[in-house]
């Protein structure tokens, strides 16, 4: 791929030598660095409102008699307007660390630094951000510019101009699904799902809906009530499902134990971890459709919701102050969430046949 850098130095010398060192091939194997270069700062903000970058680089241009700190205004009106990944490449390094996050790297001037920049960058883009940005652009030019407008040129109207609007966004909510990011990152159709995809995180809006994953009265909870009730205001009684810690469950703390007393873990211990993982949960007097299992991410524990364990609350607003929003599952883990909850409560139980006086009686009859 090609990328855009903007670098910002108020050395034009040392901008044209990170320059440079960041068009290296050794920066990003296999794609391409474009750098434009800038060594005023007021002409820096207006670049970075008017062109669209990939990766910014900033100097900080702190001046100790002065006190300027250039480069954060420059941070600063990005953060107002919009998003792009900033590398600080500066002899104040230390000023600016408090801003460090995995889109916002700070690297010191000095004899070993031009490892570090290119690591700060491999690691900006390791993240997968700027690559998803370009997917989420090129999606939109390829459906407007080559399907919409050459249909509606050739054909006819697709539909009211008021709607193309709700047209387009449908096309990036799907192209926006994970099989489809996951090509689109990835270059592979895998039907693996990272655990973040399965969640909305934080949940979107002020109402409580189907699949939130809440915290009540100091335990993990999942909403299972149907989205159209809460559509059509018809939920006097919010159904909780409890989300129980994986570090409680017999099959995780049997495994655990035998690790941590020296004892290699057996195979069955492996198996019967992952089958509760695999949402195939095994043992005796064990229905496997009760459970489901939520994985872990920086927001979310491990967790096996239980549909025995159900809570039901007042949907009134005291009881709703108290209940706090932490995820939301995603469609199409949502959907496998309540046809799970209802394949359990659903099932109709029958007394089981004989099976060995059958297949004795099937084998006995072949002559």
């Amino acid at each position: 791929m090609k990328w855009s850098f903007l670098i910002v130095d108020d050395d034009p010398s040392m901008a044209a030598q990170t320059s440079e060192i960041l068009q290296s091939k050794r920066t990003l194997p296999g794609d391409e660095i474009v750098c434009e270069v800038c060594s005023n700062f007021e002409l820096a903000k207006n670049k970075v409102l008017s062109s669209r970058y990939d990766l910014i680089v900033l100097d900080l241009q702190d001046d100790v008699a002065r006190v300027e700190m250039k480069g954060q205004e420059v941070l600063d009106l990005l953060r107002e307007n919009h998003f792009v990944p900033v590398v600080f490449y500066t002899g104040h390094a230390h000023k600016v660390t408090p801003l460090e996050s995995p889109f916002v790297h700070v690297v010191a001037k000095g004899d070993d630094d031009v490892e570090l920049l290119r690591g700060a960058v491999r690691e900006v883009f390791s993240s997968g951000l700027p690559k998803l940005i370009h997917f989420i652009q090129e999606q939109q030019r390829a459906y407007l510019w080559a399907h919409v407008d050459e249909f509606w040129k050739s054909t006819g109207p697709i539909c009211d101009v008021k709607d193309l609007a709700y047209l387009l966004s449908k096309r990036l909510s799907s192209a926006l699904k994970g099989v489809s990011v996951r090509r689109g990152l990835d270059g592979e159709d895998k039907d693996i799902a990272h655990p973040i995809e399965m969640y909305v995180w934080p949940s979107i809006g002020d109402r409580l809906q189907t699949g939130d994953v809440v915290e009540f009265e100091g335990r993990q909870f999942v909403v299972l009530n149907p989205a159209c009730d809460f559509a059509q205001g018809k939920v006097n009684h919010i159904v909780l499902a409890e989300c129980i810690a994986l570090e409680q469950c017999p099959e995780f703390l049997d495994l655990i134990k035998q690790k941590q007393a020296g004892t290699p873990y057996t195979g069955n211990q492996l198996a019967a971890l992952k089958a509760i993982v695999g949402d195939n949960r095994q043992g005796k007097k064990v229905q496997k459709e009760r459970y489901k299992y939520l994985p872990a991410t920086v927001f979310m524990r491990s967790s096996v919701v239980d549909f025995q364990a159900l809570r039901s609350v007042a949907n009134s607003d005291e009881q709703l102050a108290a209940i706090k929003r932490i995820a939301t599952l995603d469609t199409p883990f949502v959907e496998s969430l309540l046809s799970k909850f209802s394949r359990y409560y659903g099932r109709i139980g029958t007394p089981d046949l004989n099976v060995d006086e059958l297949v004795g009686s099937i084998i006995s009859s072949v002559p």
